[in-house]
């Protein structure tokens, strides 16, 4: 019997205002007319996450089938730390699986704020704060809305 084999690209999202990456995951394996479950991971450590995504607060999920039509994806809740989403494939063939993140503010104490620019990549955020000598101030980063593709 052939297999049903989702496309995975190894292209990462810089997601530069919270550095937490967003990765889903397809099963090993899916075939015709079986769920296929989704594994959505965020953290800094993949495969290891460090919380789980609930995909029903996703902006939008979707899957694209082998013939252009456009199909939903079920939010599954959630497991360990990863999230959980699904759709059954109706034939063989490539699918694209993608999900719309919301965007989100970070509002931080300033030493709080501070270390987060240092720790997450943002140093010369952190330099240009010290250089209008702001960083006794609270913070706040935003992050814009980003698709993810599986």
């Amino acid at each position: 019997m052939r297999y049903l084999f989702l496309i995975f690209p190894m292209a990462f999202f810089n997601s530069s205002a919270l550095a937490h990456d967003l990765w889903l995951v397809p099963p090993a394996k899916a075939k015709p007319k079986e769920k296929a479950t989704i594994t959505a991971i965020s953290g800094t450590k993949f495969p290891l996450g460090d919380q789980a995504p609930d995909p029903a607060k996703f902006a939008k999920r979707w899957v694209v089938a082998p013939d252009g039509t456009k199909m939903d994806v079920d939010a599954d809740g959630t497991k360990d730390k990863s999230g959980l989403m699904s759709f059954t494939p109706e034939k063989a063939g490539v699918y694209l699986l993608a999900v719309q993140t919301n965007p989100k503010v970070l509002k931080l104490e300033a030493q709080a704020f501070n270390d987060y620019l240092v720790t997450d990549g943002l140093p010369h955020i952190y330099h240009l704060r010290h250089k209008e000598k702001t960083l006794d101030q609270p913070g706040s980063s935003a992050t814009p809305s980003r698709p993810k593709y599986c």
